[in-house]
């Protein structure tokens, strides 16, 4: 079963109305336990984002890492993590559900989503995530938020940097898992607080 970001969103809304109940007085509690990305090589990445407040804790601790991340996921952690959201909904995409649309439209808006030379009507959120895909939005939302950002054979190492992905040899059809994507959208977001 895949878990995208919708399933995140719906995990965040049940945390938060089980957080309301009113707590057992019979059940012990159970011990402190780690979120399911602990033993990534992305976890300081990752755990970066959640200490800045641009991934919620509640979110974060079931990340099912290892599952493939979707375009979706990217686009909703990519804007989240730059605090980019629209508020009026543009219905570019006929495939993007509500939930998703104004971080979409917020992307599309800076330019990290290319809609000059789109040839469809489809944004795909969930499609696989393919590395081109990754980099070239991580990139664009870097350039779009700082002034100065590297060359960009520099700035794809930066990306890269922590993730399990920064000593492999990849090519276009390689797809990234939910850790690497978060991974590699911590880079692009403190790019230029290393």
């Amino acid at each position: 079963m895949k878990h995208g970001f919708l399933a995140s969103l719906l995990l965040l809304l049940a945390l938060c109305a089980s957080a309301r109940s009113a707590p057992d007085s019979t059940a012990t509690a159970p011990p402190a336990s780690l979120p399911d990305y602990a033993a990534e090589p992305e976890r300081p990445l990752i755990d970066r984002l959640v200490k800045a407040g641009a991934l919620p804790a509640g979110e974060a601790f079931h990340l099912y890492p290892d599952d493939k991340a979707q375009r979706g996921d990217l686009a909703y952690w990519l804007a989240r993590a730059f605090g980019w959201r629209e508020q009026k909904l543009s219905g570019a995409w006929s495939d993007v559900p509500d939930s998703l649309e104004g971080w979409v439209d917020a992307l599309a808006k800076r330019r990290v989503i290319d809609t000059e030379t789109r040839t469809s009507e489809f944004f795909q959120p969930y499609a696989a995530l393919t590395l081109p895909t990754a980099l070239g939005w991580c990139s664009a939302a870097a350039r779009a938020a700082y002034k100065k950002t590297p060359a960009d054979s520099i700035l794809r190492q930066s990306l890269l940097a922590g993730t399990s992905l920064e000593h492999k040899h990849l090519g276009a059809a390689d797809t990234l898992t939910r850790a690497q994507t978060l991974g590699m959208v911590a880079n692009a977001r403190f790019l230029s607080r290393k």
